[in-house]
Formats: C-alpha cells, sequence, structure tokens
C-alpha cells in the first residue's frame, strides 16, 4: 500500500524540516506524492518525534503547529 498527500504550504514546511533520506526528500518535492510503507513510517516517526518539542504551549495544549503535525501523521498512515 502507498500514502498519497497533496500537502498544504503549512505543511509543506513542516516536512521540509525534517531529517530524512535523500530519497524521500526528493519525493517530497513533488506537488503530490506517494510514500510507500517503508518511506511513510521513516516520515511519520520523524513527525512524532518532532511533535513534542514543538507541538504543544506552556499549558500542553496542541499548538496549531502540532495540530498541522498530527494531521500529517495521520494522513501518512498505512493500515
Amino acid at each position: 500500500m502507498r500514502a498519497r498527500l497533496t500537502p498544504t504550504a503549512d505543511q509543506r514546511a513542516v516536512l521540509e524540516r525534517l531529517q530524512l533520506p535523500d530519497r524521500i526528500v526528493e519525493t517530497l518535492q513533488e506537488a503530490s506524492f506517494e510514500l510507500d510503507t517503508d518511506a511513510a513510517e521513516t516520515v511519520r516517526d520523524e513527525l512524532t518525534a518532532l511533535l513534542p518539542t514543538v507541538g504543544f504551549d506552556a499549558d500542553y495544549e496542541l499548538t496549531a503547529e502540532g495540530r498541522i503535525i498530527e494531521d500529517l501523521i495521520d494522513a501518512l498512515f498505512i493500515p
């Protein structure tokens, strides 16, 4: 299976911050892209690691960036 995504500008900005292998970075540069299960899981792992560092405010409420990250994590889930 594959995950298909057409990221918004905000989603793209988050994706560009991730430390990903070159083969995945090249794919993410497309306006719309598909990731295989392994690549999607790699991106989701990076997003999951980023979430606690930027996704919550001082009251542990989800920030706007946190919502973007969670949306990406959900969109890249492959059952």
